[in-house]
């Protein structure tokens, strides 16, 4: 609904009448899940079918089609969620990925970035629209490679800054969970709503029970909780950049 238009002439940059934020997000989604399906799911949960050449095909097929309307998007805060999957699938291993077998997969694993790579930069990468989303979730990397905040995240110095500002009149308890938006601003970050929702004290229970649940998803890890996580890595990093925790997850 948005990649065929645009390649026809119709620049499309939403999705389903959503904004490209959706377009963006969701494609970044759908390309962490489709990795995660590929290179984790255990044959025994697989289909006989889905061990064929032409399926191995469609699958990268459909992680190409998820970097481009990623990239026709341009959300910043997709593009990193992208890019973290990436790295996620590239270097996570079921075994000890310094074995034989681990040092092979990881090839393998380099070998087909690498084509898929060549395949997008030759037939993709110098279309407008593309470098288009390119350069706008790009937009808050300076030229020297450094974090540029007031140039590449629409406003978003200013909200941080406006959210700093009525989190230091109450630092403690915040303003409660439901009235704050009536007395402060929406910030557009995850952990600056705790802070102007239930101050310090919420932050530090918060980060308490992420650590809470990430000891025992270590203790307990299996290729279910390697599925949770990919799953939460998801509204954990769009709620870093944009949305509130009590609609947008």
């Amino acid at each position: 609904f948005s990649i065929l238009p645009t390649f026809s002439g119709i620049i499309t940059t939403s999705l389903a009448g959503s904004s490209y934020q959706a377009l963006s997000y969701y494609s970044a989604f759908i390309f962490g899940m489709l990795l995660t399906y590929d290179i984790y799911l255990p044959r025994s949960l697989r289909f006989h079918w889905t061990s064929f050449i032409w399926y191995k095909a469609l699958v990268y097929g459909l992680i190409l089609v998820c970097v481009l309307g990623c990239l026709i998007g341009g959300g910043r805060g997709a593009f990193i969620l992208m890019i973290t999957y990436f790295l996620i699938s590239l270097f996570a291993s079921k075994g000890n990925i310094f074995s034989h077998k681990g040092l092979f997969n990881l090839f393998a694993r380099l070998l087909s970035v690498f084509l898929i790579l060549i395949v997008f930069l030759s037939f993709f990468w110098e279309r407008d629209f593309i470098q288009s989303g390119f350069n706008r979730a790009t937009q808050f990397i300076s030229s020297d490679g450094a974090i540029d905040i007031s140039e590449g995240s629409s406003g978003r110095d200013f909200v941080y800054l406006e959210a700093i500002k009525y989190i230091s009149e109450r630092p403690l308890i915040g303003y409660g969970p439901f009235d704050f938006r009536e007395q402060t601003i929406s910030p557009h970050n995850l952990f600056l709503e705790i802070l102007l929702q239930f101050g310090i004290v919420g932050l530090v229970i918060f980060l308490l029970m992420l650590i809470v649940v990430a000891f025992n998803a270590i203790n307990n890890r299996s290729i279910y909780t390697y599925w949770v996580f990919v799953l939460l890595l998801y509204p954990l990093v769009m709620l870093m950049f944009s949305g509130s925790y009590m609609h947008s997850a």
